[in-house]
C-alpha cells in the first residue's frame, strides 16, 4: 500500500468516526425472544412522555412509519382507556425515556477589547482601555430511551431496544430523528 493509499484510508476512517460520534441517534442495545418468529399484528403504539403533544408527536411520526411498512396501527392518544381486546390488537410498542442526561460543553470564546473615553471632548480624550477572555459554552441533552414489544396477555417483552438520543435542536425534532432509526431495529430484528 503506497503513502497516499494509507493517507486516504486513515482520513477515510476518521471522516467515518466523525459521522458515527455525531449521530443523533445510538444504539445501545436491542435484544429479541428468539422463540418469537411472528412479524408484528395490529400494534398499540404507546409512547410515555412528560409532555402530551410530544406522546401525540411521537406516537403519529411511529405510526406512519410503521403503516409504511404494512402494519396496521392503533394511536394509544386517541383511544384509551379502552381495552386492548376491544380494538383487537396483537401487539403493544411502548416507548419511553428512561433517563436524561445534560452535558455542558465550556470553550473559550475569544478575546473582547472593551475602550472607555473618560473624557470625551474630542483631541484631549483620555481613554481606558480593558481586554479579557470570554467564555462559551453550549449544553446538550441526551435521552435514553427504551422501548418494549410485547405480545398482548404477556408480561415480558418479545424485544426490547435501548438507545441514546442526542437532543440537538427540539425535542420534536429529535423523535423525527429517532422514530426512523426505531423502525429500522425492527426491520433488523425481522418483526415487519
Amino acid at each position: 500500500m503506497t503513502k497516499t493509499q494509507k493517507a486516504s484510508l486513515a482520513i477515510a476512517l476518521l471522516f467515518m468516526t466523525l459521522i458515527v460520534a455525531c449521530a443523533p441517534v445510538k444504539m445501545l442495545e436491542v435484544r429479541k425472544d428468539p422463540a418469537y418468529t411472528e412479524k408484528m399484528g395490529k400494534v398499540l403504539v404507546l409512547a410515555m412522555a412528560g409532555e402530551p403533544y410530544i406522546r401525540k408527536q411521537f406516537e403519529k411520526v411511529l405510526a406512519n412509519q410503521l403503516i409504511a411498512r404494512g402494519v396496521e396501527v392503533v394511536l394509544s392518544h386517541e383511544v384509551l382507556p379502552q381495552s386492548t381486546k376491544e380494538l383487537g390488537v396483537s401487539n403493544v410498542l411502548v416507548s419511553r425515556s428512561i433517563s436524561r442526561q445534560e452535558v455542558t460543553n465550556q470553550q473559550a470564546g475569544g478575546l473582547y477589547f472593551n475602550e472607555t473615553s473618560l473624557y470625551p471632548d474630542g483631541w484631549s480624550s483620555y481613554a481606558v482601555a480593558s481586554s479579557g477572555q470570554r467564555e462559551a459554552g453550549y449544553t446538550t441533552d441526551f435521552l435514553t430511551v427504551e422501548s418494549n414489544l410485547f405480545v398482548v396477555g404477556n408480561k415480558t417483552p418479545v424485544w426490547s431496544n435501548l438507545a441514546e438520543l442526542k437532543i440537538e435542536e427540539s425535542r420534536q425534532d429529535a423523535v423525527n430523528k429517532f422514530v426512523p432509526f426505531l423502525v429500522k431495529q425492527l426491520e433488523l430484528s425481522n418483526l415487519l
